[in-house]
């Protein structure tokens, strides 16, 4: 399934993970259905930003569901 990644990476801040939208790493804006993760932390919080971007990813609205009917389950940003 393909997500809009400026809804992906609201929903990932959600879930306590700061994720960049893949067009803003693009010179020519392609790669809006990626994003860009960056992986310099620590091994135990990059395993703890990978579970919690599975739940940003489950908690991904339905089609045809605004934005705004996602769950939430912010802990703290990483």
């Amino acid at each position: 399934m393909r997500a809009p990644e400026q809804l992906i990476a609201r929903l990932a801040l959600a879930h306590g993970v700061l994720v960049l939208p893949g067009s803003r790493t693009s010179i020519d804006g392609s790669f809006a259905d990626h994003l860009r993760i960056s992986y310099v932390a620590e091994p135990a919080e990059l395993w703890l930003a990978a579970e919690r971007l599975g739940r940003a990813w489950a908690a991904l609205p339905a089609p045809g569901l605004g934005p705004s009917q996602y769950r939430s389950t912010r802990r703290g940003s990483i």
